[in-house]
């Protein structure tokens, strides 16, 4: 995997170096890294001006993550000025790029209480977004145990309801925010689209859940079914799963913890091993390590290494339960999820795996997944719901 060198140096070392490659300007061509900054582009940010708020980010600590804060106030303040004059276009645009270059700041938060500080300036941000995008963004509160989930609904303009829909489930490093362009995909080609923050991500997880076992992922999953179902506009015998990178595991988990899901599709999902999961969280960078520590409320790798030995039997017990067509795609030279784990995770699905191995997608990012992967991904799912 990706990262395992890097990964031994303490954490205080880690951040030091990063902070030092992110002003370089080598960030981008660092692999794990470059696929970060790789998926920064494709979900609508501006590479130049990525480029440069790495460059403004000379520690990892609350200076250096202020500072892509204020990067972030100042492209706002430029969508704020062409919405003034009514340039639509432009104001869409800048909004779009702020809310990633928030994210990009969230990305480096450690703790809760700092992602509160980065919602507060994202979510008001996406809101002027989804007031100038068509098809409609619809934000919904879906009630929980603890606090709420959030989730966006948008439905196609093209055909008539009752329409197929896809529920969009979130990886390590996604929240629903960044979804847009998968969201955009799925509606070209008629199906509706529930992004959910499922319990412990995004903004659903600032109202205090988490991801404490697979029970949290079931009742996410049934939650998201239950809203879809109620609208007559959904063809509730035809709801599909959408995830990537570790959203490709937690799409089958879902479906396997989830009857009414009819298709399940995710690109690059990774799976445990029994037996060599400290290894796997060793090998995995501490910047990207505290993402996993805020949404199952985890402290360190100790912990992390414990909660995942606790859920390991279960998961595996779950893929076996999955009953609907499920594709798994990845490509065949990811540095950073190796293809062993597609081939392992279509094998415990069963019969109702089946493989896509694309080449030259670099995990889940570069043009091919623009251009190839998600059109594909998407066409599956219209095609077998």
């Amino acid at each position: 995997m990706i990262g395992e060198t890097f990964a031994k140096l303490p954490p205080e070392l880690q951040d030091k170096a990063l902070s030092k490659l992110m002003q370089s300007g080598l960030f981008s061509r660092v692999p794990g890294f470059a696929m970060l900054f790789e998926t920064m582009e494709f979900i609508g940010g501006n590479g130049a001006e990525l480029r440069a708020i790495f460059r403004q980010v000379d520690s990892l600590d609350e200076s250096g993550i202020a500072a892509v804060r204020a990067f972030a106030d100042d492209v706002r303040n430029e969508a704020d000025l062409a919405a003034s004059v009514s340039d639509d276009v432009v104001a869409r645009r800048r909004y779009r790029e702020s809310v990633v270059y928030y994210a990009v700041a969230d990305w480096l938060t450690p703790d809760w209480e700092g992602a509160q500080e980065n919602y507060d300036r994202m979510i008001p941000a996406f809101d002027r977004y989804r007031s100038l995008t068509n098809p409609h963004i619809e934000k919904i509160e879906l009630p929980y145990e603890t606090g709420s989930l959030y989730a966006y609904f948008r439905l196609p303009e093209s055909s008539d309801p009752p329409f197929p829909a896809v529920v969009i489930v979130q990886g390590n490093d996604s929240v629903k925010e960044l979804m847009t362009p998968f969201e955009r995909a799925a509606i070209d080609r008629g199906l509706a689209t529930l992004t959910i923050d499922q319990a412990g991500w995004g903004e659903s997880g600032l109202t205090g859940n988490r991801f404490n076992s697979l029970d949290d992922l079931g009742n996410s999953a049934t939650i998201a079914a239950d809203f879809l179902a109620d609208d007559e506009r959904i063809d509730v015998d035809r709801i599909g799963l959408f995830g990537i990178s570790y959203g490709a595991l937690l799409a089958p988990l879902s479906a396997g913890l989830e009857p009414r899901f009819s298709a399940v599709v995710g690109l690059g999902g990774p799976i445990f091993h029994p037996g060599r999961i400290e290894d796997i969280w060793n090998a995995v960078p501490e910047l990207m390590v505290r993402r996993s520590y805020r949404f199952t409320g985890t402290q360190n790798r100790e912990e992390l290494i414990n909660w995942t030995e606790n859920i390991i039997d279960e998961v595996y017990d779950t893929l076996h339960s999955v009953t609907c067509p499920a594709k798994i795609v990845h490509d065949g030279s990811d540095q950073h999820v190796p293809l062993d784990d597609a081939h392992r995770l279509s094998r415990e699905i069963g019969d109702n795996a089946s493989m896509k191995i694309v080449p030259r997608g670099n995990h889940m990012c570069t043009d091919t997944l623009s251009r190839n992967v998600v059109p594909y991904m998407c066409n599956w799912l219209r095609k077998t719901l």
